[in-house]
């Protein structure tokens, strides 16, 4: 049985996060997206935050169309679950409410398909 509430994409984008830890110090990290979805996402990398902890978003898109832009969605969101499975295989899943900063590629989030 499926309980996710929203479609989730496969989809390699590049993240840069950001948090504050317990002594208000900023943390960030990089990374590249498994998987997406308008409300939640799966970020592969080696800077882990906590889980529970509140944290900002931006993924890259790149163009789906030769000449366009791409695209930047930014989001604001909370780690619901850190993977620690290998060190080729860890990363965390955040759930992520996303606002489209440029291009109309962000609506294949919503729509599921491009433009």
């Amino acid at each position: 049985m499926e309980l996710r509430k929203a479609r989730r994409y496969q989809l390699s984008a590049s993240v840069f996060f950001w948090w504050e830890n317990s002594n208000g110090v900023l943390q960030e990290g990089r990374g590249t997206t498994r998987d997406i979805s308008a409300t939640s996402a799966f970020v592969v990398t080696h800077t882990l935050p906590p889980t529970g902890v509140q944290l900002q978003v931006d993924v890259h898109l790149s163009s789906v169309e030769a000449g366009s832009k791409g695209a930047q969605l930014h989001g604001e969101g909370k780690v619901i679950r850190v993977e620690r499975r290998n060190i080729h295989n860890e990363g965390f899943a955040a759930e992520v409410v996303f606002q489209a900063e440029s291009s109309d590629e962000a609506t294949i989030l919503e729509s599921g398909k491009p433009q």
